[in-house]
């Protein structure tokens, strides 16, 4: 299995200042370690209610930063697209 590379420590400040400043949300070490799986190329799995909403958000974010390109969140339904792009719409 290959081993995950730690985020730099900047991209976790800059995760937990959007969070919080922009949404009143103080992000947990779960959400950090859940992004840093997903802009690693490896999935994560999170269980209801512990936030996938805004880790996908903040990685989403930081992978278009870094590629200077756009970049599509899926999800599966337009109910949740809509709430969710709405909601994250100040991290976007």
């Amino acid at each position: 299995m290959q081993r995950r590379r730690e985020l730099n420590p900047h991209l976790v400040e800059a995760f937990r200042s959007a969070a919080d400043r922009h949404l009143g949300i103080q992000l947990r070490a779960g959400q950090v370690d859940a992004a840093g799986h997903l802009l690693n190329h490896s999935l994560a799995e999170m269980q209801t209610g512990e936030g996938k909403t805004l880790t996908v958000a903040l990685a989403a974010t930081a992978l278009s930063r870094m590629l200077g390109r756009r970049v599509l969140v899926a999800t599966v339904n337009e109910y949740l697209a809509t709430r969710d792009a709405q909601w994250m719409s100040a991290i976007y």
